[in-house]
Formats: C-alpha cells, sequence, structure tokens
C-alpha cells in the first residue's frame, strides 16, 4: 500500500510538472541548418540584475524545450553558441513556441587560445598539441601523455586528469578499445597523434545530454592526416643475449597497426618475446568482474618495482579490436584479446610479528613461476539518438593460471602448485526512451555468470631422509548467477533548477560454493573443523529511491537516496542463517566554485557489505603453504562504511597549471573479525563473530606546472594517512595506528636542443605504533630516485633509465639503455637491461603488529639487437 501511495504521489507531481509554462522552438542559420549544442539561458529581472532560472542545449536537430515555475511576468533569453553571434531577447512568461534565425560568425571568436601550438581551451574541453610535449626518443603514447601538465597515469595504468580516472579512452571520437586502453598507451605511435583533448564532463549519451551533468572526464586522441583513411602498420624483430643458467637466447617479436576513418576503426596487435616485456598488464585488464579466488599463492608482489627488473618472461600476445559506425546514430564494438605468458624468479621473505613484547620470525626463500592464459571477447551494439538510446554489451572470458612455488623453510622443502581456471559471462543491456523533450525512461539490465574451479597440491620434502612424504589437496569450485534490473525516470520532478527522479531496482544472486581436502599428514585439520562443505548463498535486494540535481549560478548537488531491502539465506550441511535488513544508503556530492579557476567538492556516501560467501565455510581451508582458514560464522554479519571527502580543485590552462588538495575520512564498522595465530612457520586464520571499528584519515595534494621556457615540466604529490584500527593476534587484540607519508616530485627539461632529462623522487615512511605500548614501535623508511636522460644527435639517440633505492641501509642501484640509429626506412636499437649487474632489492613494509621484509633477486644482465621498420 505505501509503494502504491508513493507512485501516485510521484504521478501527482508529474501532472503539476506539466502544467508549469512551456516553452519549445528550434535556433537554424539562415540557409535553414540547425545549430546544434546552442546554449539557451532563461533570466528574470532581479533587484540585485538578473538571475538566471533555466537553461538547456539545443538538439541535433537545433531544437530545444525547457519548463518554468516562477511567478515573474516576463523572461529574457539568451542565445549562444561558437558559430553564431549572440541572440538576447524578452519575451512574455507564457508557455509559447520560439523559433530563432541566427547569423553565423567565424569559429575563433568564440574560442580562448592559451597558446597557438601548446593548449587552447573552449567550454569543457582542452586540447594539448603533442608537438611541445612530445620527444623524439617516444616510442609510447604513455611516455608523452606522462608530460602533459594535469595528466598522471597509475600504476595499474589508467590514466587521471587532475586526480579523477577517465571514462572513455577515444581515438577520433570512437571509443575503440572500451576498458583495455592500456593497448593503445603502449603500442600507439605518438609520432602518429598531433593533439589530446580532456573532456570534463562527458556526456556520450545524446538523451541526456543537457539533463544530466557527470563528472565523467574522457580523453580522445587526434591522429594526423598521414594516419588517418590509410592502413598503416609497423614491425619490429629482434635477438641477443642473457646471463643466466638457462634461456641464454633472448627474442622480441611486434606487429601493430590499424585503420582509421570515418567509418571504420581497427588496431590489430601481436608481440612475442622473452626479454623482458611482461604483457599481462597490458593485454589481461579485464572487461567484466570476476569472482575472487579463495586459494592464493604465497609469492611476493612490489609495487614500487617493475615486474620485468625481477621476473624472467616468456609471453605471446594477440588483440584485434575495432569500431564499426553503421549509420551516423549507430555503431559495433568488437574485441577479441588472448594471451599466454610464463614468468620465473627469485625471492625471499621475512615476518616478525611483535606479539607481548616478544619477535616471532617465519623466514622463506622461494623459486616461484606462473603461467597465464586469457582469452577475452566483446560485442557491443549501440543506437545514440536524441530520444532514443539503446546499449547492448555482451563479455566474456576465459583465464587458466598455474602459479607453482618451490620454498626453502630451513631444512625441509615444500613444493606447491596452483591450478586455477574461471569462466564468466556478462550481458548488459540499458535503453532510453523520451516521450518528449524532457520526460522518459532508463532501464538498464545486466546478467552475468561466473564458473570456476582451484586445485592446489602441496608435497613436502625432507632433505635428511628419503621417507615417504606428506601431501595435501585442496580444492575449490564456484558457480555465480547474477542479475539486476535497474528503472529510472527523467525529469519526472522539475521545480526551478532542481530535478528529481524516481528509480527502483532489483538484484537476485546465487553462489555454489564447495570445497575439499585430502591430506595425508600435512596440515591435519583441528577435529572440530570439517573436511569438506557445499554451502549455498542465496542473496535478494530491491529498493526504490529518488536521484537529483540542481545547477545554479557556481553551485551544483547531485546524487541519490535510496532505501534498500535485503534478504540474505545460506544453506550448508551444518548452518542454516537468515537475515533480512533495511537500510538507507546515501550518495551526495555538493560542488561550489570558489575563484576563478578554482572548485570546492564535497562527497558522503554509506555503504553496507554483507560476508562474503566464502566467510561461512565451515571447512578446513588451505589458501596456501602460508595461511590456513578456519571459520567460525554461523549468522550473517555485514560491515558499514561511511565515506566522507572534500577536495578542492584548480586548473588554469592559461598558465598551464593544474592542481588539487583532498581530505578523506573512512569509518568502517564490522562485525567480523580475523584471530590471526601464528604458528611455528605458517599462520592459521580463524573467523570469529566481534564488532571492531577502523578509522581511516587521508591529506593528499597533487600540483603539476609546465613552462614554455625549454620545455620544463614539474609535478609534486604529497600524501599522509593515519589508519587506526585493532587487530586480534594469537587470541588477544590489540589497537594500532599507522602512520604513513609520502613525497613526490617529478620533473623534466630540455636545456639544449636533442637533450631530454626527467628526474623523480619517492620518499615513503611507515610507522606503527600501540596506543597502549610505545616499545612495540616500527619505523621503516624508504627513498627512490629514478633518472632518465634522452639525447639526439642526427641520425643517432639514446634513452638511459636509472632506478637508485635505499631503505633501511641497502642500497641497489639498477640502469638500463637504449641505443638507436634511425635511417630513411628503418631503426636499429640496441637494448641493454640490468647494465651494471644489479642483484638484488629489498623492500620492508609495515602492518598490524608485524613487518615484512621482502628480498628481490633482480633478473641477469642481457643485450637485445632489433630492428624496426613500416609496413
Amino acid at each position: 500500500m505505501k509503494f502504491i501511495t508513493i507512485i501516485l504521489f510521484y504521478l501527482c507531481l508529474c501532472t503539476i510538472c506539466n502544467a508549469q509554462v512551456k516553452f519549445i522552438g528550434s535556433v537554424k542559420l539562415h540557409n535553414g541548418s540547425p545549430v546544434e549544442n546552442a546554449i539557451i539561458i532563461a533570466k528574470i529581472p532581479s533587484e540585485k540584475g538578473e538571475r538566471i532560472v533555466a537553461n538547456t542545449r539545443t538538439d541535433e536537430q537545433g531544437h530545444y524545450a525547457f519548463t518554468l515555475s516562477n511567478s515573474s511576468p516576463q523572461i529574457v533569453l539568451y542565445i549562444s553558441n561558437f558559430n553564431i553571434k549572440p541572440i538576447r531577447k524578452e519575451i512574455a512568461n507564457i508557455s509559447q513556441t520560439l523559433d530563432f534565425v541566427a547569423e553565423s560568425q567565424s569559429i575563433e571568436l568564440e574560442e580562448v587560445y592559451v597558446k597557438p601550438t601548446i593548449i587552447n581551451a573552449k567550454g569543457d574541453t582542452l586540447t594539448y598539441h603533442l608537438s611541445h610535449f612530445r620527444d623524439k626518443n617516444d616510442r609510447k603514447l604513455r611516455e608523452t601523455l606522462e608530460r602533459l601538465p594535469g595528466i598522471t597515469i597509475n600504476d595499474a595504468g589508467r590514466v587521471l586528469y587532475n586526480g579523477r580516472e577517465i571514462t572513455e579512452f577515444q581515438i577520433e571520437g570512437g571509443n575503440l578499445f572500451e576498458g583495455k586502453y592500456s593497448i593503445a598507451l603502449e603500442r600507439i605511435d605518438p609520432k602518429d597523434i598531433i593533439a589530446v583533448d580532456i573532456m570534463q564532463h562527458h556526456q556520450p549519451i545524446r538523451a541526456l545530454q543537457g539533463s544530466r551533468i557527470t563528472d565523467d572526464v574522457a580523453l580522445n586522441v587526434k591522429l594526423s592526416p598521414n594516419s588517418k583513411n590509410t592502413l598503416t602498420g609497423k614491425m619490429e624483430v629482434g635477438g641477443g643475449y642473457r646471463e643466466g643458467n638457462k634461456d641464454n637466447l633472448a627474442y622480441t617479436a611486434r606487429l601493430y597497426g590499424g585503420l582509421f576513418n570515418a567509418k571504420h576503426q581497427i588496431f590489430v596487435t601481436a608481440s612475442a618475446n622473452n626479454s623482458g616485456e611482461q604483457l599481462r598488464d597490458i593485454y589481461a585488464v579485464p572487461l567484466t568482474s570476476l569472482s575472487s579466488n579463495l586459494l592464493s599463492s604465497p609469492t611476493p608482489q612490489s609495487g614500487m618495482l617493475n615486474k620485468n627488473d625481477y621476473m624472467t618472461n616468456k609471453s605471446e600476445a594477440l588483440s584485434i579490436n575495432g569500431l564499426y559506425n553503421k549509420t551516423p546514430d549507430s555503431k559495433w564494438n568488437y574485441a577479441i584479446i588472448a594471451m599466454n605468458e610464463n614468468t620465473e624468479g627469485c625471492a625471499s621473505m621475512e615476518y616478525t610479528y611483535h606479539i607481548n613484547q616478544q619477535e616471532k620470525t617465519h623466514k622463506r626463500s622461494f623459486e616461484f613461476g606462473n603461467n597465464y592464459r586469457n582469452i577475452d571477447f566483446l560485442l557491443k551494439y549501440e543506437q545514440n539518438k536524441s530520444r532514443y538510446f539503446f546499449m547492448n554489451k555482451l563479455v566474456g572470458t576465459c583465464n587458466r593460471e598455474l602459479p607453482f612455488v618451490q620454498q626453502l623453510i630451513q631444512t625441509t622443502q615444500l613444493d606447491e602448485s596452483l591450478n586455477q581456471r574461471e569462466f564468466a559471462l556478462d550481458n548488459k543491456l540499458r535503453l532510453i526512451y523520451k516521450w518528449n523533450e524532457v520526460n522518459g525512461l532508463d532501464t538498464q539490465f545486466n546478467l552475468q555468470f561466473t564458473n570456476s574451479r582451484e586445485l592446489l597440491f602441496l608435497a613436502q620434502k625432507a632433505r635428511i631422509n628419503s621417507l615417504p612424504q606428506p601431501t595435501a589437496r585442496q580444492e575449490v569450485k564456484q558457480k555465480f548467477y547474477y542479475a539486476e534490473l535497474r528503472q529510472e525516470m527523467l525529469s519526472t520532478i522539475r521545480l526551478g533548477n532542481c530535478t528529481f527522479d524516481p528509480y527502483w531496482f532489483g538484484i537476485a544472486d546465487k553462489n555454489m560454493l564447495s570445497t575439499a581436502l585430502y591430506s595425508s599428514g600435512l596440515f591435519s585439520p583441528e577435529s572440530s573443523f570439517a573436511l569438506s562443505d557445499d554451502m549455498h548463498y542465496n542473496r535478494a535486494k530491491a529498493g526504490f529511491g529518488l536521484s537529483f540535481q540542481s545547477v545554479m549560478a557556481h553551485f551544483r548537488i547531485y546524487g541519490y537516496i535510496p532505501l534498500v531491502y535485503s534478504h540474505i539465506s545460506v544453506y550448508s550441511p551444518y548452518i542454516t542463517p537468515k537475515k533480512h535488513s533495511l537500510h538507507i544508503l546515501p550518495n551526495l556530492t555538493i560542488e561550489r566554485s570558489l575563484l576563478s579557476h578554482i572548485s570546492l567538492q564535497l562527497q558522503w556516501s554509506r555503504e553496507v557489505h554483507d560476508n562474503k560467501p566464502e566467510d561461512f565455510l565451515q571447512a578446513f581451508i588451505i589458501r596456501n603453504s602460508y595461511e590456513q582458514t578456519r571459520a567460525n560464522i554461523n549468522d550473517i554479519t555485514s560491515t558499514n562504511n561511511h565515506y566522507l571527502s572534500a577536495k578542492i580543485n584548480y586548473a588554469n590552462a592559461f598558465k598551464l597549471l593544474f592542481g588539487n588538495l583532498r581530505i578523506n575520512y573512512n569509518y568502517l564498522n564490522s562485525d567480523m573479525m580475523t584471530n590471526k595465530v601464528v604458528k611455528d612457520n605458517h599462520i592459521a586464520l580463524y573467523l570469529i563473530p566481534l564488532n571492531f571499528d577502523t578509522h581511516s584519515l587521508s591529506l593528499s595534494g597533487e600540483l603539476s606546472k609546465a613552462f614554455y621556457w625549454k620545455k620544463t615540466n614539474v609535478g609534486l604529490k604529497v600524501s599522509h594517512t593515519r589508519f587506526s584500527s585493532s587487530q586480534m593476534l594469537n587470541d588477544i587484540s590489540y589497537p594500532f595506528q599507522i602512520n604513513e607519508s609520502s613525497f613526490s616530485l617529478k620533473g623534466g627539461i630540455t636545456p639544449v636542443k636533442g637533450l631530454l632529462t626527467e628526474i623523480q623522487m619517492f620518499v615513503n615512511r611507515s610507522c606503527m605504533s600501540e596506543p597502549t605500548n610505545k616499545n612495540t614501535n616500527i619505523v621503516t623508511t624508504r627513498a627512490m630516485l629514478i633518472g632518465k636522460i634522452m639525447a639526439t644527435f642526427r641520425k643517432w639517440s639514446i634513452s638511459c633509465n636509472t632506478l637508485y633505492s635505499q631503505q633501511d641501509h641497502t642500497h641497489t642501484f639498477l640502469a638500463n639503455a637504449k641505443l638507436y640509429y634511425k635511417t630513411k626506412l628503418v631503426e636499429w636499437s640496441l637494448n641493454l637491461r640490468n647494465l651494471f649487474n644489479a642483484q638484488q632489492l629489498n623492500i620492508v613494509s609495515v602492518n598490524a603488529q608485524e613487518q615484512q621484509r621482502n628480498t628481490f633477486f633482480l633478473v641477469p644482465r642481457s643485450m637485445i639487437l632489433s630492428l624496426k621498420f613500416n609496413l
């Protein structure tokens, strides 16, 4: 009954909205051609001058429509665009049809030039002309983009503009690569690019333009005339020698090229090498969400060190990305990506746990590797019109991962191999239909299926006898089904500058999880834990709410407030818990222009997450040779997360100065805690129902500036995070605080023509402290210095990269160099890796009551001679 009452209330408001004063019409030139994206602003006179009461834009046919609820007898309309002369007209505040005939003018009158050959701004779009930022030694688009002020690329290969990740990576206006634009960053030659557009408040759906203002940022690459309307391709082959006990022959081969025109875009790449370029981070970026693996490998990984520097590889990859514009309003996207990669490395790990003012240390040395295979495909169809939008995207992925580890723990060798396979299908459908210029319905439907299987095998070998050795085998199977339906009314309730749209949604998913342990004397479970379990996790969610946005002069507020009901049930041979809950989960954002080029953004959101399905397994689980899980969760618990942030953005394209200052506060309350029990040479994780709080406060800032003199650019980034929570270690709960500060400085300058120098300095300090015992403080400081020198003299050029690392009295110096010689037809290159044959790099990190020291043994020295030419 309440739901029917709410719907009737919305319908009444819709009726009121349609009774408001409505203005419709068109804007055209004298020759009858429509003026698209003309800005129409309605103002009313007041004591302090004219005040904005409504605004809109014309569609591709030059039509416009807007409504008013103001009682003023007269209003003033302003019509403007970059290719027409401004129009001002005073009219009566009554419903009417007004058609305007505009006079055309030169586009240059509306364009604001910062520097004709460097950067210019027009509306919400910034255009970087790459001739100023590109260096002759740049072979990858990524190298050039990182020099653009305001643009950074993080460790995951994602592009950010002024701290915000881009939502689309376009080539000549087409979203060719979808989410896998890392292929473009690594394979497109920057010499084929003349400019890069950054489009803020990007809204690619025409039916929502003018009514849905977004915070999305899109990047568009503009090709040179020689790279368009013609099939282009490049190929590189090479071979050489590398030191080591095996695979002394090194090779590399790359083939990439494409066709870009108004009708069709296609880009094809093929790559194979064992010379140090790992392809997983380039080709294996997921196009859909995958289920989390329950089992894992204990091998260490470093976010500070490139994987190519401490892991040898043998990699092959193939990708085909295509975009076909069937009509101006419809297009097809397709993609097929396949890869295979084998990696190997050596490392050692040392864990130190601080328990009751005592230390317990685990030392392990590794020889590890992995075989990763992945196939992705994408098929997408889209129709994009002014009143109608349809999109259907089908994504599929199939991958197999075979990590293996040979560990030496004191006098015992432990062999571990893991077989993980996963298949996923994901179909997303979206339909937007507007029955008039203002009102419509947005429908989204998503179906997903995932099937995965994991198999872990452990074998212990003692080096002092030949007796039968203990083994263990852990098996996990998962099947996941997911369905979601969401519908939202468009511009249903309009009150002045505010728009309120009701929406409703429903979600249903099912996770079937089974596990079994087969052991012969290795990691025998306790009597209170089972060897196997078969569990069904069912979840249903439904809710309705309001999404809203308000746009006024120098001020905007938007977000949504849903009321969500959820029902979860778990069925297994041991437990059958159920839970019902009702939550309000708001997400609010406020933006305010403070001064010229400065804006303030405030955001607050609340989320509630229930237990993961694997938390209810009552069986003894060997996650890997170092971690075991022993659950004791009989009831469904949840985690309540509150997020609050404030961000100040500064963007001055005139002075090539960009920056942001952000404060984030995160409060988390959870009903489940992990008791970490430290054994002789491994740990056991007991999941228990116990409430605890976590507080996280971080302050960070970025600043980037480019100078016209000597092509100089400088970037500065600082951050400080304070994290406070508690951890249960050996049945005792310890409150702790972690303070982490980092400072990064990056700059580049061209002192003379043909010489470019870049340097990056990074300093990080981490401190873990226990408020009740100051003697347990753990402090570590890390400093890294990265330098790059690129020089060009006639046909010769050289690029040299160096890394110097210092942490806890250990030092490492790593250098790579590449020499180029270019003729009219081909380019020769000599690649020298680990020039001074550095042996290892130590990285220390701290966590709650523990310190971890990882030692990575670097790949040996290698030399490869390559030949690159155009096809």
